[in-house]
């Protein structure tokens, strides 16, 4: 469980990938409502990677699960 002030870490393999959040409800629908969810954007890693990328967020709100999905198709 994280907490207020925690910072949350993805780390991304190779391919094309992101960090978007979601709710319960549209779980592979990026968040708009009451605010719009974060979003990483696309962090493209390549297939002979030998270092992964990071991104991270700081926890503001622990009052509810938070949901998380990747955009990349296919």
């Amino acid at each position: 469980m994280a907490n207020v002030g925690d910072t949350l870490s993805f780390q991304f393999q190779s391919k094309n990938h992101t960090v978007t959040q979601s709710t319960f409800a549209d779980p592979c629908e990026q968040m708009t409502t009451p605010t719009v969810g974060i979003d990483s954007g696309f962090v493209p890693v390549a297939a002979d990677a030998t270092t992964f990328p990071v991104w991270s967020f700081t926890m503001t709100n622990a009052s509810a699960p938070l949901w998380f999905y990747c955009k990349q198709v296919g």
